[in-house]
């Protein structure tokens, strides 16, 4: 289930595409070249985190995943913007904990490093007021989808 989306009333929703979460480090990093990590193996990095009030789940979910293993990551910098955290990451800042499909935009010198011993995935989903009768809704799902079904077979 979506982060917080089955404790909103009157809100249906309709997941279109679930990704894993992956850790990204840039290319010279020592653990740069691990086909899986732990989180316990990052209690001592810098973390470089996309802004709370961009993605409040996103942002409190690193916390807690950090938390369980023991651990407040130590966070070093924040942006607004998802190619921004890359960016930041990609200059050797710090390293962060993002959706695997980031991927698709990053530049080559990043590694997206495997969780290991958990279920940890980004499930991207359409929402919309349930009493919307709008006919366009349906219509924009399926061009959603579509549009995940062409981004998907691009996937390496």
């Amino acid at each position: 289930m979506p982060h917080g989306l089955h404790n909103l009333g009157g809100i249906t929703y309709k997941s279109l595409w679930i990704q894993p979460y992956s850790i990204i480090l840039p290319e010279d990093h020592p653990l740069a070249d691990q086909t899986d990590l732990s989180i316990a193996q990052l209690a001592q990095e810098p973390f470089v985190m996309l802004e709370r009030e961009e993605s409040p789940q996103g942002y409190d979910y690193v916390l807690s995943l950090c938390a369980k293993h023991g651990f407040s990551p130590r966070i070093v910098s924040q942006a607004s913007r998802t190619d921004a955290v890359l960016m930041i990451v990609d200059a050797g800042i710090g390293i962060t904990i993002l959706s695997h499909h980031l991927l698709l935009y990053a530049s080559p010198s990043l590694r997206f490093i495997d969780i290991q011993d958990e279920e940890h995935q980004v499930d991207i989903v359409a929402s919309w007021k349930t009493a919307n009768e709008n006919p366009s809704v349906p219509l924009f799902i399926q061009e959603v989808e579509t549009a995940l079904q062409r981004l998907e077979s691009r996937q390496p």
